[in-house]
């Protein structure tokens, strides 16, 4: 029997083996392979593999594997403040136009008064300006007297003349010691500062490896 020249292509022997290829053509395959020992070894092969894949065990979770895994899921949900900025703010183009109508409403009763004002030949600029500035003024230094009373009621400031009648009674020499105390002390500090903050905990270091 002369040898073929013309094979089935693997497209056509995998069809086969699955059972997929046209009846139509089935027939023709399989004089085809009758004839030809290439293309029946590459069938035999495709029908084992197919065979084999079947065999496998199918693969499926236990039927309480999806309610374990949704108990263990956690919902992220936003912050409390996002939540009720979405509750409070309008949820439509009325309700953003009605907002933005009710906030402009004291802009504009505003705007008004201030126009009404000026108006005024009497009222000027300058004058309201030097007005808010001597109110400011006022203001201030009626803060700055209440504010002396409460250290002086408190006793904070003869705490802090006692303690400045105390350093000037101390040596020279204690001073001195105390002044290259504090001049060491604030450079170490502040480098130990520094390493605390840039060394990891070991809590830390270990979870990164």
């Amino acid at each position: 029997m002369p040898e073929l020249t013309l094979h089935l292509s693997d497209e056509t022997l995998e069809l086969l083996a699955e059972g997929a290829l046209p009846v139509e053509q089935q027939g023709t395959a399989r004089s085809h392979l009758d004839a030809c020992p290439r293309c029946s070894a590459t069938f035999d092969a495709y029908c084992a593999l197919f065979s084999g894949l079947a065999a496998l065990p199918r693969l499926a979770p236990s039927p309480g594997f999806t309610d374990a895994v949704m108990a263990r899921v956690r919902i992220a949900q936003p912050p409390l403040y996002e939540r009720l900025l979405q509750r409070c703010l309008p949820q439509s183009r009325r309700g953003w136009a009605l907002l933005l109508g009710a906030l402009a409403a004291p802009a504009f009763t505003a705007v008004a008064l201030v126009t009404w004002v000026l108006s005024h030949p009497l009222v000027s600029v300058p004058a309201l300006a030097q007005m808010g500035l001597t109110w400011v003024r006022t203001e201030l230094w009626v803060l700055l007297l209440h504010a002396v009373e409460w250290l002086a009621a408190a006793g904070v400031v003869g705490n802090v003349r006692e303690l400045l009648t105390r350093v000037d009674a101390l040596s020279s020499t204690v001073l001195v010691f105390a002044a290259l105390s504090l001049a060491f002390a604030t450079p170490l500090s502040a480098w130990l500062l520094y390493r605390l903050l840039r060394t990891p905990s070991r809590e830390v270091a270990h979870a990164h490896r």
